[in-house]
């Protein structure tokens, strides 16, 4: 879907997105919630991309938007309650949300 996505929009965040979750289960980006709040001062109002899980470990102090390809059931719990939004890549691929305001988590 993301691959085909990028090949249709001609945009190659898309097939580098594609190609991080296509690689093995384990080698995939795992980021606590701790690490999206330092990350979501530095990057004010960007959408942060996960190529991988989003665990629950940490505290969220405001509400950020986040995409990733898993998330634990303690980190929607805590992105919600932060009053912040969370996306699967599908969904996020179908938005139409502008690239330039996305970043890739790494």
């Amino acid at each position: 879907m993301l691959e085909k996505q990028g090949k249709k929009l001609k945009q190659k965040i898309w097939l580098d997105i594609a190609h991080r979750i296509s690689r093995p289960k384990r080698t995939l980006t795992k980021v606590n919630i701790y690490e999206l709040a330092s990350l979501s001062k530095k990057f004010k109002d960007k959408t942060l991309v996960i190529p991988g899980s989003v665990l629950g470990t940490g505290e969220l102090p405001s509400g950020i938007k986040v995409a990733a390809l898993y998330f634990s059931k303690t980190a929607l719990q805590k992105i919600h309650n932060a009053k912040g939004k969370a996306f699967g890549l599908d969904e996020l691929a179908t938005a139409g949300e502008k690239t330039s305001s996305m970043v890739i988590v790494k």
